[in-house]
């Protein structure tokens, strides 16, 4: 059964090919937002909840419910509009280094994810093979640096005008930031990244919305200037899905970024089978595309899941949380 936007209800196969699974059934919720979620997982409405902030793992100690963390080939990013025709306010690279010069992404992770993420170095995450982080040339690792950010900014000739907020040939640079509602980290994100950039100059106002209208926003209709979201890699390293110019509106370049450079590397690294000689094409990569810096990677997360302790043999990874799923048992 499946009911849209409620739930889905899946029955047990007797004629699973590696034996009949141990639960007879298995119901998969939706829930408005993580708050419902927390509350549903603490009361034993819910036996598992893939999505526990770190700000809520010290709800669960001395109580029924397990917390697993694992490592992801996951971050969060946030993307600056760079077809002209709808803003122009990015199309100078030194605006977007600034922009994320201004983020202080290790008070970020610290009071926001409650350390359950680290301060991403290029757009590899550290859980991927090829990831690099030394290679990362220091000034293309963006350290907090709000000096840095306001001189980037008065070079590209974005002044301060009357109130603090700069201006460019009669253009404020002020926009609207979407991002997903219900999600505690992503609206307080906005909510910090809101005030780092008005220490600079810069007025952003957040405006959070349901999932599905931002997907849409931000993959269908192109209609934003600036947005926060996450985004899941599977093993391999390739990024070409999001950064190459032909993913425009084909895959998960949202911003229309095209670098003939950035393509060119991340093909030669998907067609080279040499280990080493892979990552350091990505390597070379990764500093190629972090002078442009079209989108900028903020934290590499990690994975919290909340379980039952009456569920067993449920083992939560970056990859696969229903991998064996025909495995699973619940005491009564």
């Amino acid at each position: 059964e499946w009911i849209t936007s409620d739930h889905v209800t899946l029955v047990r196969n007797d004629d699973y090919w590696d034996g009949a699974p141990s639960l007879d059934e298995f119901i998969y919720k939706i829930v408005p937002d993580t708050a419902s979620a927390i509350q549903q997982l603490k009361t034993g409405e819910v036996d598992v909840y893939v999505g526990v902030e770190g700000s809520q793992v010290a709800d669960f100690q001395n109580t029924d419910v397990n917390i697993e963390v694992y490592p992801q080939l996951s971050f969060t990013f946030y993307g600056t509009n760079m077809d002209e025709s709808i803003t122009t306010k990015f199309v100078d690279a030194k605006v977007r280094q600034a922009l994320m010069y201004a983020l202080d992404r290790r008070a970020i992770v610290d009071n926001i994810y409650f350390g359950y993420a680290e301060v991403a170095i290029g757009t590899l995450p550290t859980a991927s093979w090829a990831a690099n982080p030394e290679g990362i040339e220091p000034d293309l690792r963006y350290d907090y640096d709000p000096d840095k950010a306001n001189q980037l900014l008065d070079e590209a000739g974005w002044l301060a005008g009357s109130d603090g907020i700069r201006e460019k040939d009669g253009q404020r640079m002020s926009f609207d930031m979407y991002g997903i509602s219900g999600n505690n980290i992503a609206v307080q994100s906005l909510q910090a990244m809101q005030e780092y950039w008005k220490a600079v100059g810069i007025e952003m106002t957040p405006q959070p919305e349901p999932f599905q209208q931002l997907v849409s926003r931000i993959t269908e209709t192109f209609d934003f200037e600036i947005f926060l979201v996450g985004f899941s890699w599977d093993a391999t390293p390739d990024q070409s899905s999001m950064w190459a110019c032909d993913s425009y509106k084909a895959g998960f370049n949202m911003v229309k970024y095209c670098n003939p450079e950035v393509d060119d590397l991340l093909k030669q690294a998907a067609a080279e089978s040499d280990k080493q000689k892979r990552i350091e094409l990505y390597t070379e990569f990764q500093n190629k595309l972090l002078v442009d810096i079209p989108m900028g990677v903020t934290v590499f997360t990690q994975g919290i899941t909340g379980v039952s302790k009456r569920v067993h043999n449920f083992f939560p990874s970056q990859q696969n949380t229903r991998f064996n799923a025909e495995t699973w048992w619940v005491e009564q």
